[in-house]
């Protein structure tokens, strides 16, 4: 779909069709910011005890041993990242770059492929731009 700016802002931000135009005028219209660094799977683990102001060999063994007691799968990489990504969007940021780093250890490449499939839907879903990023931090 193409979009074109003109005339005078009306407040309709609806688009439906190809050949819609937005009135923009008097508005001041920005590219999506880009999140280059996100980890999408801690918005659920941001106010953990024990994570705030200590060394980070401290931080991800605690981290790490919370997403085992949990059990991450798809359904909360799924919620994580609708929650990470619907914050992002509302601050302007429309491309996110997840870097998963503690994925769980017992888990095999293969089996990490749903994970990141529930993040993926979570992206799609809310119109945001996604890139998967994969690290070993164990």
């Amino acid at each position: 779909m193409t979009l074109r700016i003109t005339g005078a802002a009306t407040g309709d931000l609806s688009i439906e069709g190809p050949d819609d135009t937005l009135d923009a005028s008097g508005c001041l219209v920005t590219p999506g910011l880009v999140n280059a660094h996100h980890h999408l799977l801690q918005t659920a683990f941001r106010t953990l005890p024990g994570t705030r102001g200590v060394p980070m060999a401290t931080w991800l063994p605690t981290m790490a041993a919370a997403y085992d007691r949990v059990g991450v799968d798809a359904e909360l990489t799924y919620a994580t990242a609708r929650a990470g990504l619907a914050e992002s969007l509302l601050c302007g940021v429309t491309t996110v770059a997840d870097h998963h780093l503690t994925w769980p250890g017992s888990l095999t490449p293969e089996e990490t492929v749903p994970l990141a499939q529930g993040t993926a839907r979570a992206a799609a879903e809310l119109g945001a731009r996604l890139v998967l990023v994969r690290g070993a931090a164990r």
